[in-house]
């Protein structure tokens, strides 16, 4: 039970630092684009190890969830990263292509990622008997 509870926190806690990372809201005085990035790796590097070295703990079902999370954490990482590249490089700089970038970024921080999570909740839940 405590493992399904570390993973989830650690999960939620990666998720929300990156739906903060592609927010389209930026209000002043809060973190720059570099530290929102450095703060979500921080927490999906937290998230990663995690799961990985208690993945002996999780039924077949809860590691179909975790990785299928995992993968897409990874994709859209890559894709944020595209996209900051080609915003600081000015031979690169294509606007179109970055927003194109950042729109699937949202739209995975603010509905895939979350339903997989609540795919993964059902399936803890179901664990834990609740």
């Amino acid at each position: 039970m405590v493992i399904i509870e570390e993973a989830y926190e650690k999960i939620k806690t990666a998720s929300k630092a990156y739906s903060f990372l592609n927010s389209p809201v930026r209000m002043s005085g809060e973190p720059t684009d570099e530290e929102r990035g450095r703060n979500f790796v921080v927490k999906a590097n937290e998230m990663v190890t995690f799961l990985d070295t208690k993945r002996l703990f999780f039924s077949g079902q809860e590691k179909k969830h975790i990785d299928a999370i995992n993968k897409l954490f990874r994709e859209s990482w890559g894709e944020y990263t595209e996209r900051m590249i080609i915003s600081q490089n000015p031979t690169l700089r294509d606007r179109k292509k970055e927003l194109e970038i950042w729109k699937k970024n949202w739209e995975d921080a603010d509905k895939e990622i979350p339903r997989l999570i609540g795919t993964l909740e059902d399936v803890f839940r179901k664990a834990l008997g609740l």
